[in-house]
């Protein structure tokens, strides 16, 4: 039998599984000896709480009873499938047929009653680990991703990230806010190093304004942001009112710090969605921000 810590190793927690059955003395027995075996074990007897339970602790595992009542477990592994959580079927229902409605339901083996303690412990360890492979390889993939579209200098988004954005966004999308700081003609690496720096701690300052109007900030260019955004007409005047008091505060503490203020300007206006990606990148007599 595998202990839990043998399975997330190098994970620094304990592995939770979730036991769902009808059967009270079923939940008892899987408790016990999944506990004796160093799991955090949750309980819950009708399908209603298991859904609770996903939402709100997150298990590693689940065990699930085919045969409950209102709801059977095929049916709830389906709309528990969303969460990506491996699912166990556990059941006294062995045909060939039971088995693979199971496994077409979301689950990843089928395990029927009644069954042996240590091949159970094995299979939980063997998706447990397989579980925790796929987490590490997703992690990998998203440190990936952030580096292809991630502007290393600010943390915006980059220009091949608003590409790939403007391609997938609806017509709700309405506007476009642009922020210019210096002279974007610069061609100093120092003064670019400059740029970058400024555009980081002033977008920091302007994101939260730029998320009430369900807006996303990129980097456009050496000296130039740019966020787009789902806003009225009168959306887009106050954005620009306040992202300009952000920078003027800004402003002021670089004054007392006996710093040279940034020149910046701001700008947010309506545009419409099919012409986003002109004004932006290129097209038009609007592109050149």
């Amino acid at each position: 039998m595998q202990r839990s810590e043998e399975v997330m190793k190098g994970t620094g927690r304990q592995p939770t599984i979730l036991v769902v059955d009808d059967e009270r003395s079923n939940l008892e027995i899987l408790r016990v000896f999944l506990s004796s075996l160093g799991y955090r074990v949750l309980l819950a007897d009708y399908p209603l709480d298991a859904v609770r339970m996903v939402h709100h602790d997150r298990p590693d595992i689940l065990l699930l009873d085919v045969m409950m009542p209102d709801v059977d477990g095929f049916a709830l592994a389906k709309v528990l499938g969303d969460f990506g959580i491996p699912i166990l079927f556990i059941s006294a229902k062995s045909q060939k047929e039971d088995i693979l409605l199971g496994l077409s339901s979301g689950g990843l083996d089928y395990i029927t009653k009644p069954f042996d303690l240590d091949i159970l412990s094995h299979k939980i360890a063997l998706h447990l680990e397989s579980a925790q492979q796929m987490r590490a390889l997703q992690r990998e993939n998203d440190q990936l991703k952030q580096r292809m579209y991630m502007d290393p200098e600010t943390g915006l988004f980059n220009r091949t990230y608003l590409e790939g954005v403007l391609g997938a966004l609806n017509e709700k999308y309405n506007a476009v806010l642009t922020l210019q700081v210096g002279n974007p003609e610069t061609h100093s690496e120092m003064e670019r190093e400059e740029h970058s720096g400024f555009l980081k701690e002033i977008g920091g300052l302007c994101s939260a304004h730029i998320q009430k109007h369900q807006g996303i900030l990129f980097r456009l260019g050496p000296a130039v942001c740019c966020a787009i955004l789902r806003t009225s007409r009168q959306g887009c005047e106050e954005l620009a009112v306040r992202v300009r008091a952000e920078i003027s505060q800004y402003n002021e503490s670089r004054l007392l710090a006996g710093l040279r203020p940034v020149e910046a300007s701001v700008e947010a206006k309506l545009i419409p969605y099919a012409s986003m990606r002109s004004f932006l990148l290129g097209g038009g007599s609007e592109a050149n921000i």
